[in-house]
């Protein structure tokens, strides 16, 4: 689960069409946390992902 500071994300139609294209796996709800579901195998591979994930969301705030 990802909480964006303040409830803000800078670019919110980047962050929705973020979310439509990874509609299987992200979700925001309704108190605007971001949830992610993904089946990482172990702790190695599950900070890869959340890496790739972070610099994904700061590619979209950033447009």
């Amino acid at each position: 689960m990802i909480t964006f500071r303040g409830n803000d994300f800078p670019n919110p139609a980047g962050l929705v069409q973020f979310i439509g294209k990874n509609t299987a796996t992200v979700k925001l709800r309704p108190d605007h946390k971001l949830v992610v579901k993904r089946d990482w195998a172990d702790d190695a591979r599950r900070l890869q992902g959340l890496h790739r994930l972070m610099k994904d969301l700061a590619g979209v705030a950033a447009g």
